[in-house]
C-alpha cells in the first residue's frame, strides 16, 4: 500500500522546458516558477508576435494586458504545503487571441485557487495568434505539467482547465483535440495526453457570431448555434464534465450555445447565467449576485473530488484496479485512520465516478439497516451503494436466472424488495411523509440481490467505514418480470421464504422493517439525498434485506415472495470442462 505524500520537494531543471525562474518562494503575484514550453523556444504554428512581451497602453482598462507574446511561458503557483489537495488547474487568461488579460483573468484567478488548496498553472499563451496556435501551447502546457505531475505534488487524473472569454475558446479547443496532438511530435512530452478532465468557461468568447443588442429587425432573435469547427467536433466522447457562466447582458450568446449542444450531447454540464454584469468580470470580488460563481465553481468541483484528500484518492484508486480482478483489496481505515462515513462516502464516490466513464448507474441498494447490524459495523445510520447496470443478470427463456460464481467468489444472496422511482420523476430533494413516499414510487418489484461479503479479500473484518467506502459490496441483483402497483400491495403483510434445492434456508415476514416498509423506503431516499445523490425516472432503490444474509452455495433456489409471485435462479461453479457443479 502506497500512500502519495503532498510534500513537495525540489522541482528539477526538465530537458524538455526552460526555468526562467529557480525560487523557492515567491512573493504575493508572482509564481514560483517560469516554464518556457517550447524547446529552445521554438513554436509550431505561425503567430504575428515577435521580439518582447508588451505592455498594452492604448487600450485602456483597469487591468493589465500583454500583447506581442511570442515565447510562451507556464506561470506555476502551487497551494500552501498545508492545503494542498493534490488538484491542479490550467488557468488561460481572455483578451480575443490579441492580448492576455494577466491580472483578474490570470494571476488572481491563481491565487484564488491556491487559497482553495489548488495548484494553479497560468499560461501565457501566444498573440496575436489563432485559436489553433493557442491550442498548441494550451495542448503543450498540459502535457509538461502531466510530466511533471510528481515534482510538483499534484494528481494528473485531478488536472482540469479554466478559461476566460477568448480562454474559454481555447479551453474547448483544448477538450475537443482530445489526445490528438495539433502539432509534429518534438520529444517524449508529447507522448503524454493533454486533454483536461474538466473545463469552466467563463464568458467564453469565439465560439459563435457576436451578437449586439439592438440589431436586426424588431423582435428578431439570433440562432443560438455555434459556428465551426465546434459545430461539427463537440462529441459526448471528446467533452469532459463543463462549466459555464455568463452575465445576461454581456453581448455574447456562447456559453448558451455551448450549454444547449452539451445538454443535446448528453456531457455533464451546469451553467449559470447572472442577470447583472458584464464581460470580463474575472475573479475580482463583486457585490452583484454573479460574485456567487466562484463558490458555485468551487463546489462543482468538490463534486468531482478536485478537494477530496490524497489518502482517499490513492485508496479509491486502488480499490477499482484490484476489484475486478481476484486477490486482496484495500481497507479504506487503513488507508484513512479513524475515518467517518462522510469520509468514506467521498471514497466511494471516487470508486463510483470511475465507473460513470463505461457503465450506467440504475439505482441504488440499501445495508445495515437494522439497529443490530448498524451496532456490528460500528455505525449509527445504514450503509448504501450505488447499482450499475452491468451488474443486473437477466433472465433466460424458461425465466430463471443462472449465477456464476468465478467471477464473483464471495457472493451473498439477500431477498428484497425493489422500488422502481416513477415514470418522469425526479427526487432530488427529501421527502418528508408517507404521502410523498408513494407518490414518487411507480413500481414495487421483487429482487434478489448478489453483493459482495470483501472480508476475506480484505484480510479484516470490515468496519461500516469499511464497507461504505467499498460501495457497500455492490454487485450483481436479479429483478423479477413481474411490476406490482404500489397501491395494490400491503408491504407490511408479506412472507418470504428461500430454499435451495427444495431446503428451507429462512422464512420472514416484511414486518420487520423499523416503522414498516414505506418508512423504510422514505429514509433510504433521504438518505441517498444527504450523500448527494438524485434518483431518476426508473432508478431502482433496494431497502436492504429481509431475512439472513446467506454465502452463496452452488443450487437451485426459490424465492417465493408470497403474492408477488417467486424468482427461481441457479447459483454454478464451473469444472474444467465447461459443466456446471
Amino acid at each position: 500500500m502506497t500512500i502519495r505524500s503532498l510534500c513537495v520537494g525540489c522541482l528539477f531543471l526538465a530537458s524538455q522546458a526552460v526555468w526562467i525562474s529557480l525560487e523557492q518562494t515567491a512573493s504575493a503575484g508572482e509564481p514560483s516558477r517560469s516554464i518556457e514550453i517550447w524547446p529552445n523556444g521554438k513554436a509550431p504554428g505561425e503567430t504575428l508576435a515577435s521580439g518582447d512581451m508588451e505592455l498594452v497602453t492604448d487600450r485602456r482598462r483597469p487591468f493589465r494586458q500583454y500583447t506581442n507574446i511570442s515565447i510562451p511561458t507556464l506561470d506555476v503557483y502551487l497551494a500552501p504545503e498545508e492545503k494542498a489537495t493534490g488538484a491542479a488547474i490550467l488557468v488561460l487568461p481572455g483578451g480575443g487571441l490579441q492580448r492576455l488579460a494577466m491580472d483578474h483573468e490570470g494571476i488572481e484567478v491563481a491565487e484564488w485557487l491556491n487559497a482553495q488548496g489548488l495548484a494553479a498553472f497560468v499560461l501565457k499563451y501566444r498573440v496575436p495568434a489563432s485559436g489553433d496556435v493557442a491550442t498548441m501551447d494550451a495542448q503543450r502546457a498540459m502535457k509538461l505539467i502531466r510530466q511533471q505531475a510528481d515534482e510538483f505534488g499534484i494528481d494528473e487524473d485531478r488536472l482540469g482547465a479554466i478559461g476566460f472569454s477568448a480562454g474559454g475558446e481555447v479551453a474547448l479547443r483544448l477538450a475537443i483535440a482530445g489526445d490528438q496532438t495539433l502539432y509534429e511530435h518534438i520529444d517524449s512530452v508529447d507522448e503524454i495526453r493533454s486533454e483536461p478532465g474538466t473545463i469552466a468557461l467563463i464568458y467564453p468568447g469565439g465560439l459563435r457570431q457576436r451578437f449586439r443588442r439592438g440589431r436586426g429587425p424588431a423582435g428578431e432573435a439570433p440562432p443560438v448555434q455555434l459556428r465551426e469547427p465546434f459545430a461539427g467536433s463537440l462529441t459526448r466522447e471528446n467533452v469532459p464534465p463543463a462549466f459555464l457562466v455568463h452575465a445576461f447582458r454581456d453581448d455574447s450568446l456562447n456559453s448558451l450555445a455551448v450549454a444547449t449542444r452539451l445538454k443535446q450531447l448528453g456531457v455533464p454540464c451546469e451553467m449559470h447565467l447572472f442577470a447583472e454584469g458584464g464581460h470580463g468580470f474575472g475573479v475580482r470580488d463583486s457585490s452583484l449576485p454573479l460574485d456567487a460563481w466562484k463558490s458555485l465553481y468551487s463546489h462543482w468541483l468538490r463534486q468531482r473530488g478536485y478537494y477530496d484528500p490524497p489518502a482517499i484518492v490513492d485508496y479509491s484508486a486502488e480499490f477499482a484496479q484490484r476489484l475486478p480482478v481476484q486477490g486482496p483489496l484495500p481497507v479504506f481505515s487503513q488507508y484513512c485512520p479513524n475515518a467517518t462515513s462522510e469520509q468514506a462516502l467521498i471514497a466511494q464516490k471516487r470508486f463510483v465516478m470511475s465507473r460513470l466513464q463505461q457503465e450506467t448507474p440504475v439505482g441504488f441498494k440499501g445495508g445495515a439497516t437494522t439497529a443490530v447490524a448498524q451496532q456490528g459495523l460500528g455505525l449509527n445510520h445504514p450503509v448504501t451503494g450505488v447499482l450499475f447496470e452491468s451488474g443486473q443478470i437477466s433472465a433466460d427463456e424458461s425465466g430463471s436466472f443462472l449465477v456464476p460464481l468465478e467471477s464473483h467468489p464471495d457472493t451473498v444472496v439477500e431477498t428484497e424488495l425493489g422500488f422502481l422511482i416513477s415514470d418522469g420523476a425526479d427526487v432530488s430533494y427529501k421527502l418528508t411523509s408517507l404521502e410523498q413516499t408513494k407518490g414518487a414510487i411507480g413500481a414495487i418489484v421483487p429482487v434478489i440481490e448478489l453483493p459482495e461479503n470483501y472480508a476475506r479479500r480484505m484480510g479484516v473484518t470490515p468496519t461500516g467505514v469499511d464497507v461504505l467506502a467499498a460501495n457497500a459490496g455492490a454487485a450483481r441483483f436479479l429483478l423479477s418480470e413481474q411490476r406490482w402497483n404500489p397501491d395494490e400491495v400491503d408491504l407490511d403483510s408479506l412472507t418470504i421464504t428461500l430454499t435451495r434445492d427444495g431446503e428451507q434456508q429462512y422464512q420472514v415476514s416484511s414486518e420487520v422493517a423499523e416503522g414498516g416498509q414505506w418508512e423504510a423506503v422514505r429514509r433510504m431516499i433521504n438518505q441517498i439525498i444527504d450523500q448527494g445523490y438524485a434518483l431518476h425516472s426508473g432508478d431502482l432503490v433496494l431497502t436492504g434485506s429481509l431475512g439472513d444474509v446467506k454465502p452463496a452455495q452452488p443450487g437451485k433456489y426459490v424465492a417465493d415472495y408470497g403474492k408477488l409471485g417467486t424468482i427461481e435462479f441457479e447459483v454454478v461453479r464451473s469444472t474444467d470442462d465447461g459443466t456446471h457443479e
